[in-house]
């Protein structure tokens, strides 16, 4: 997914986390660690903020999170294979 900022975030099922990477250099310039064995699946973007989603299929979750400061501003418990 394309942050508002034009970074690229990656869910990196395998490895519980989220790269983000700087689109002009293809650097991943932070990564996002998640809950073990957590499988992130899909991130999205709220139009006109700066807030984004993380599904996680194995925990059944959605994640909420800060693209500028990248802190985890939320979680909601959604069930099974998000």
């Amino acid at each position: 997914a394309i942050a508002p900022d034009g970074r690229v975030w990656v869910a990196n099922k395998q490895s519980w986390s989220i790269s983000v990477i700087a689109p002009a250099t293809f650097a991943v310039v932070r990564t996002i660690g998640l809950p073990r064995a957590s499988q992130p699946y899909g991130i999205a973007f709220r139009p006109g903020s700066n807030t984004a989603y993380v599904a996680l299929e194995a925990t059944g979750q959605l994640l909420r999170y800060d693209s500028t400061t990248f802190a985890r501003t939320g979680t909601l418990d959604v069930g099974a294979h998000v």
